[in-house]
């Protein structure tokens, strides 16, 4: 089924800074477009949320670096229990080989946290891109 571009886009953080949690609900909240379904302070945390989700994320932004299970796992781990989520990456790091390894898992992309505009955009691109599949 094709994503209507008129319906908000369901948005899953997971991310072990609250700091950076709260300014993405922020951002979220002031768009229009984004509905927030959930946020998570680590990658199991995530899964075991997205698991009770009665409505599936259709973009999920996941750093890169978190205790218990990393971005790059959170990544494999959301492709396996459903591959038409999109993922969006979110790091600090400059490690291009973790990185590298998170996109080879199923990030559309890897954002630096210093970019939070660059982060929606890339949100608002991965939905309509798919919008129009």
């Amino acid at each position: 089924m094709k994503a209507n571009v008129n319906d908000p886009i369901y948005i899953a953080i997971a991310d072990d800074d609250k700091f950076q949690r709260f300014l993405l609900h922020t951002l979220i909240r002031k768009d229009r477009r984004l509905k927030l379904l959930f946020d998570a302070c680590d990658g199991q945390d995530f899964m075991a949320k997205l698991k009770l989700c009665t409505r599936l994320p259709n973009v999920c932004i996941i750093d890169l670096k978190m205790p218990r299970m990393d971005g790059v796992e959170t990544c494999a781990c959301i492709k396996r229990y459903n591959e038409r989520i999109k993922i969006i990456g979110y790091t600090s790091s400059d490690d291009l080989q973790a990185i590298s390894r998170m996109k080879n898992k199923g990030a559309e992309e890897v954002v630096t946290k210093g970019n939070v505009h660059d982060l929606l955009e890339c949100v608002l691109i991965s939905y309509l891109d798919r919008a129009f599949l």
